[in-house]
């Protein structure tokens, strides 16, 4: 095997492609769980008549064509989530 002065580039490159597709993974599987439980939340509000609950579950369906960035979607999920349980209206 052949020493190449790009070996350290090219596998910095390959292991940022592979975080990048891991990334884009984890953000589709978050936009479905949050999908799912935005639908939950807009059920639950629905019947209940509470309009916190409602409001959070249209808010977590739509909010992951918005973010990209996957800490950002973790964080505004969890706080979407919390929501109900702290404002009560």
């Amino acid at each position: 095997m052949e020493y190449s002065p790009n070996w350290p580039r090219r596998k910095l490159r390959l292991l940022g492609q592979r975080f990048r597709k891991a990334s884009a993974v984890a953000t589709f599987l978050i936009g479905i769980v949050t999908g799912i439980l935005g639908v939950a939340y807009i059920t639950y509000g629905r019947r209940q008549t509470k309009f916190a609950p409602l409001m959070a579950g249209v808010f977590l369906c739509a909010y992951p064509y918005f973010i990209d960035n996957l800490i950002w979607l973790c964080i505004v999920g969890a706080l979407l989530l919390a929501a109900p349980f702290v404002i009560d209206f």
